[in-house]
């Protein structure tokens, strides 16, 4: 199952399509990041760039780790709520005890 959820989560399978909107939460707080990395990058001397460049690769790598994460996480449990949907899910979690 991880697979197909990384998958998923990076876009590399595609159920449904997802569309970019413009005045979305996300899109506008994506507006903002790269709007103050340029503004930082701007006053920062030059030699901090590589290290400036470094930190951006690892805090997208990071928040990609932690929101593939998050995402398995919701996803199993969206499965187990739909498990607990069927009739004998309470004889099978009985069973387990």
């Amino acid at each position: 199952m991880e697979n197909i959820l990384s998958a998923l989560y990076h876009g590399e399978y595609t159920a449904f399509e997802i569309k970019n909107e413009q005045d979305a939460p996300h899109t506008i707080a994506l507006g903002k990041v790269d709007t103050l990395e340029a503004q930082l990058l701007e006053k920062l001397p030059q030699e901090l760039h590589l290290l400036f460049d470094e930190m951006r690769t690892a805090a997208i790598n990071a928040l990609d780790a932690y929101g593939l994460y998050a995402f398995t996480v919701g996803y199993q449990m969206g499965v187990k709520l739909m498990i607990a949907a069927f009739p004998d899910a309470d004889r099978i979690d009985s069973e387990k005890a």
